[in-house]
């Protein structure tokens, strides 16, 4: 790299010669450079233990060629290329921690080298030109920065227009892309932790780059001269890269890219490009027969369960690794690097668009290909790690670094069109502050690696030595998840080790769990990633509620360790039974089987443990919620949601009929009130918040929270910290020396007219009050109007103030009608505290506890027209049901029935109703519902405690009828039910008679 190197990375605009200075220069920053990356690489490299994808790598390199070849086959998923290297490696360095991982340095090293060469020669000067453009002679003469008005492949380059200016690239003074860019990839944390790796991430970057620039030397040969020999290394390096890693193909893709991009400019050079890859697939027939039985296997028995990655979790996970690390960096430097970024993107498309110039568009293809790859691959897939698109990093530092040197030559040329405004001093202090600002978060980065717990490989090692020192016979170990191959490299002891891989299999779990304890004393149980291997619990939750627990005194980094005695010999059976059956049955999507108890009695601040079991009756195509909740007649006081059983194993990767097991822990805050609650369980899919309608033995909906059972919260003995209850807002507003208002927390921010929010208030005695005090709660409306909407004692009555302790906390929970005629807009929450009388008592004081947003929807008073079927019945009191349309008269299995209920408001109500839609055989006495779609009206957005007397409302649903549906004649029911509750409505027909809790709107045909 030498002289070509540092006379084009450093071109002095005053003389096309590169001078010895500069040459050396050049030399001596690169070999810094080099150095510090080697240095960080290398630093304190064997302190940490093989984990466990690691000692996967040093336990199959350790046997002969043919068998870990074999192992490759029969039990991997990586190509062969980076194996060999560590196979040679270890029969010269040997297999300790420290030689293992030399290897991995070295290939880190060479990728800061390769990455510099990769700079340079997207930002070498004017005189490479493709190969079927002939030489126009605007580049300069002896190499150095091309006039402007010069494309840096030699072909004169389109008009700029007057302002942006565009800058000519690489620009007329020193570049700062290659130090920059090489600077970045030498102290990425990113790429020094994968360094440090005994695996093939580091060798999959290096074969990436490296083929990188051969398509780029090929398609850009120097001084225009054809390169037959570069397009031969190219398709060896092709080669490599899928021998590296399978996710070489990601690069490959977006190099297609770019040449169907250019295919235009490069268009007598896509045959040469064809035959290299050609090239490259040639390279990999000898590996395609073990490719291929590699991934029939993993795609026949998976190492993991089905589950979703949202875009955005993909885009700022990837980012925010690749760009500060793990353990995270200060928002301002993910912000520096996330505009750079930016800059660098919309460069690339400007440039290549506007100029011609191609650099940043290779560099931009080479980034967001494979992240779009990827994402595609593993959006219903959550075996997702940011390693994954390693070979994108060093595109993504050089297109950093050109966005930098693209601020700096824009302030040059920024400062010529306005001489009097310092703006070239500007957009170099600009660069210099982002390059400092992302070199600096990278440095920072760097001790983490070392030392940072999110860093810090699974300590197995340590693990093994513990259990070796203090084993006794008759032990065995059991591995969750199995990774005998890493542990047994540290153990080399005599107690049998049983592995446990990713199973949900109940009787295949019970029967491996009796392989483990028969004839054993003790069991040592090592956790890692347990929620994988056994998501439903039944191996952990058998050996904890069966066996006793042993201690154990220390703690591992990545691993849990736990022992049992099992000398009382146990057979577990094949079976899942709740103590206490309680069916319920969710939308015949899911089956709540039963519960085991719970504690009757809890301590306000404790955590009530539960244990439920679940079936799926069919197969699940959505990722289901469990929520479950304690609650009074009026509020919810603590919920948790999340997925049934492990989160790892999402409700669609169930087996039917399989019985899961779902253990939940729902905290009691701190000041719940004492009193009797009652336990209620809700379902709904992940990403909406429609919930599942519990069904009777009708299949007619029932409400869609099913109570389960109580349990008494009673005072805890200790008084709690006031700094740990967790309030959006802290106030430290105090009432007559009395009481103190700790602060508030508004659930629900913003809310349309009608709708009813959720206020949290958190209460200290300051001293023992002597009387019951009440609490006012207003809104205050955008107008100034004082809407009071609740008036009573704190906590509804339970804990009445003279019962309180001095230093006691209470918390207090109020619900905020926003009634039909209240102003929208910003609206204010303000709290009095009052004598027992009342305003004819004294009044203690009043604050602000918080906002919220009012929102208005649009009303209606215009009747419907060209309605085909009129109706007329009255609903309760809500409102008049005065039309309907059925879009058709015949359907079919399959297929959908959409209903439009036209409404006639008669006010608001008190209570958000659910209106019912369900589709019922004609001749079926028991009213069994096939199809049905129950939804507050207009999906939530005009509920019924917003209605104004006399507007009218279209409200539409949707009947979604199953394929197996039986032909015959069939009818639409309708009515309005309570969601909590499911108590019905009444409905009288036109003349006031009684209809009963639903109606029948028409008939329809349903046909083979």
């Amino acid at each position: 790299m030498g002289e070509s190197l540092s006379s084009r990375s450093f071109p002095n605009p005053q003389s096309p010669t590169p001078k010895s200075q500069d040459v050396r220069l050049a030399r001596g920053l690169l070999a810094l450079v080099l150095l510090l990356g080697f240095g960080l690489r290398v630093y304190r490299l064997g302190e940490q233990s093989f984990w466990f994808d690691e000692g996967f790598s040093v336990s199959e390199v350790i046997l002969p060629l043919g068998q870990m070849l074999g192992i490759l086959v029969q039990g991997d998923i990586h190509p062969p290329l980076y194996y060999l290297l560590l196979w040679g490696w270890v029969r010269l360095a040997g297999p300790g921690e420290f030689a293992v991982r030399v290897l991995s340095v070295v290939i880190g090293t060479l990728l800061i080298a390769t990455t510099c060469r990769l700079g340079y020669e997207l930002d070498r000067p004017g005189d490479a030109a493709p190969a079927n453009a002939a030489p126009t002679g605007t580049g300069h003469p002896q190499g150095g920065a091309p006039t402007v008005g010069a494309a840096p492949c030699g072909r004169p380059r389109p008009p700029w227009p007057p302002w942006p200016p565009w800058p000519p690239w690489p620009p007329q003074r020193a570049s700062l892309v290659v130090p920059v860019g090489t600077g970045l990839v030498a102290v990425s944390p990113f790429l020094v932790y994968y360094a440090r790796d005994a695996r093939n991430y580091s060798l999959l970057a290096l074969t990436g780059v490296i083929a990188s620039l051969g398509l780029w030397r090929a398609l850009h040969p120097v001084r225009g001269r054809p390169c037959r020999g570069c397009w031969i290394a190219y398709g060896i390096a092709l080669g490599a890269l899928i021998y590296a890693h399978y996710f070489g193909v990601f690069v490959w893709a977006a190099h297609v890219i770019y040449l169907g991009l250019g295919a235009r400019a490069h268009r007598r050079q896509l045959l040469p490009a064809l035959g290299a890859m050609l090239l490259g697939l040639l390279l990999f027939i000898p590996w395609s027969l073990g490719a291929l039985r590699q991934w029939l296997r993993i795609w026949q028995f998976p190492d993991f369960w089905a589950g979703e990655l949202s875009l955005q979790s993909f885009v700022d996970r990837t980012f925010t690794t690749v760009a500060v690390g793990w353990s995270g960096s200060p928002a301002v430097a993910v912000g520096a690097i996330a505009a750079l970024f930016a800059v660098a993107i919309v460069a690339a498309v400007w440039r290549g668009v506007a100029s011609g110039q191609r650099q940043d568009v290779f560099l931009a293809v080479a980034v967001v290909v494979p992240m779009t790859c990827l994402y595609a691959l593993t959006a219903r897939n959550p075996k997702f790690t940011e390693r994954y698109l390693i070979a994108a990093v060093p595109a993504f530092y050089l297109l950093v670094a050109r966005a930098l040197d693209l601020l700096s030559a824009l302030g040059g040329l920024a400062a010529k069109r306005w001489p009097s405004l310092p703006l070239n001093l500007a957009a170099n202090a600009l660069a210099a502050t982002l390059a400092m600002t992302t070199l600096g978060a990278s440095l920072l980065e760097i001790r983490q690696v070392y030392d940072g717990a999110a860093y810090a490989k699974e300590d197995f090692r340590a693990v093994a030595a513990y259990i070796r020192e203090r084993e006794q016979p008759g032990d065995a170990i059991a591995l969750i998840l199995d990774s005998h191959q890493t542990f047994e490299l540290y153990y080399g002891g005599r107690a049998p080790v049983h592995g446990i891989g990713a199973r949900d299999d109940i009787a295949a779990l019970s029967g491996l769990l009796n392989q483990a304890i028969v004839g054993n004393q003790r069991i040592w149980v090592v956790l890692w990633h347990e929620d994988w291997a056994d998501p439903t619990g039944f191996f952990r939750d058998s050996l904890n509620t069966t066996f006793p627990r042993l201690p154990v005194d220390r703690s591992f980094h990545g691993l849990g360790l736990a022992l049992y005695d099992v000398s009382r010999q146990h057979r577990f059976a094949p079976t899942l039974e709740p103590e206490r059956s309680y069916p319920i049955n969710f939308d015949d999507t899911l089956h709540f089987l039963g519960f085991d108890p719970w504690p009757e009695r809890l301590p306000a601040g404790a955590d009530l443990p539960l244990l439920f079991y679940w079936q799926a009756p069919r197969k699940l195509d959505q990722d289901y919620v469990v929520s479950v909740r304690l609650r009074d007649e009026r509020h919810v006081w603590s919920r948790v949601d999340e997925r049934p059983a492990a989160d790892t194993y999402p409700t669609y990767s169930w087996r039917v009929g399989q019985i899961v097991r779902d253990r939940a822990t729902l905290p009691i805050p701190a000041g719940t009130p004492p009193g009797l609650y009652r336990l209620e369980v809700v379902v709904y899919p992940r990403g909406t918040r429609r919930d599942l309608s519990v069904r009777d033995e009708h299949g007619r909906a029932m409400g869609t929270a099913a109570t389960i059972g109580a349990v008494r919260i009673e005072r805890s003995e200790r008084l709690p910290d006031s700094a740990t209850v967790a309030l959006a807002t802290r106030s430290g507003h105090r009432f007559g020396g009395i009481v103190e208002l700790l602060g508030a927390t508004v659930e629900t921010p913003s809310l349309r007219r009608g709708e009813t929010g959720r206020l949290v208030l958190a209460w200290r005695a300051l001293v023992v009050p002597t009387v019951d005090y009440r609490t006012r709660l207003t809104v205050i409306d955008a107008g100034g109007t004082r809407h009071v909407v609740g008036e009573g004692p704190p906590a509804d009555g339970r804990s009445p103030t003279s019962t309180w302790r001095a230093g006691e906390v209470t918390l207090d929970r109020h619900r905020v009608p926003i009634g039909p005629r209240t102003a929208p807009g910003r609206a204010k929450l303000e709290i009095e505290v009052l004598e027992p009388d009342g305003d004819r008592g004294r009044h203690l004081g009043s604050a602000l506890v918080g906002e919220l947003e009012v929102l208005d929807r649009s009303v209606s008073f215009e009747p419907p027209r060209g309605i085909p079927t009129t109706a007329q019945y009255q609903v309760g009191e809500v409102g008049q049901l005065i039309a309907y349309r059925l879009d058709a008269n015949l359907v079919r299995p399959g297929g959908e029935l959409r209903v439009t209920l036209h409404w006639r408001a008669d006010g608001p109500s008190d209570v958000p109703y659910t209106v019912f839609t369900h589709l019922i055989q004609i001749d079926d006495e028991t009213g069994f519902v096939w199809a049905q779609d129950d939804a507050p009206p207009q999906r939530g957005e005009a509920p019924t405690t917003s209605w104004t007397a006399g507007e009218y409302l279209a409200d539409d649903y949707v009947l979604r009828l199953k394929p197996d549906l039986p032909a015959g004649a069939y009818a639409v029911e309708i009515g309005m039910y309570d969601p909590v509750t499911g108590t019905r409505l009444p409905i009288l027909d036109g003349d006031g008679a009684l209809v009963g809790d639903r109606t029948i709107l028409g008939q329809v045909t349903v046909g083979p």
